[in-house]
């Protein structure tokens, strides 16, 4: 492949051999260009926005593979899955192509939970949990549009950190995790509590996150 044909998501797949060591930086896009020999201008018209278009074209990547392997694996299963299952099967889907770059996961973790990104990782959230709906057939437009995505945030946030402790091959404990999480939600009810399960979630993701990122640094 030259110089020219260099795709952005060829430039990912490269820059993940770095990401473990640098993170999702603007180093690790350096390192990467370098050795691919990529002059500045190239940088900049692969990601215009730096290392912030950079992570949110990994996140639509992910999502968009998550829905073709999705639509491919249940094709002749669609019209009779109920919704719960078309969730469960979504997200699975996606920590299974998480689960190769683990450690790159757990960067990108922390990099959401810098202060600076916030407004970045929400929209990314936002952007997944609403394809994943999307995808399991809702169409509501109310009120229950905002909390189905909120209680999606919950159940999301909490694999995610089952997930990246999940020391088993095929994740047999954040598919039990999942399920588990998924049966909770089942009981809970459609007004506040989802809401305030969302927020208590996520912000149990980004404390971890903050709390690794300063035992990392501390080495």
């Amino acid at each position: 492949m030259s110089r020219s044909e260099i795709t952005s998501e060829a430039f990912i797949e490269a820059m993940l051999v770095h990401v473990p060591f640098d993170g999702w930086t603007e180093a690790a896009m350096q390192t990467t260009a370098d050795q691919l020999g990529l002059s500045a201008l190239q940088m900049t018209q692969l990601f215009p926005q730096g290392i912030t278009g950079l992570v949110e074209t990994v996140s639509d990547d992910i999502d968009r593979h998550m829905a073709e392997i999705f639509m491919n694996r249940f094709a002749d299963d669609m019209d009779m899955m109920p919704v719960h299952r078309k969730i469960r099967e979504l997200l699975l889907i996606r920590f299974e192509l998480l689960h190769p770059n683990k450690e790159a996961v757990r960067k990108m973790v922390a990099f959401m939970a810098q202060p600076a990104q916030a407004k970045l990782g929400s929209k990314l959230l936002y952007k997944t949990l609403d394809r994943v709906w999307r995808i399991a057939g809702d169409r509501s437009t109310d009120y229950n549009f905002y909390t189905k995505r909120a209680t999606l945030g919950a159940v999301y946030g909490s694999t995610m950190l089952a997930f990246l402790d999940d020391d088993t091959a095929d994740m047999q404990k954040t598919r039990a995790f999942l399920d588990r999480r998924l049966q909770d939600v089942a009981r809970v009810p459609k007004a506040t509590r989802p809401l305030q399960a969302a927020f208590s979630a996520i912000g149990r993701m980004l404390k971890g996150a903050g709390s690794m990122r300063r035992k990392t640094s501390g080495r």
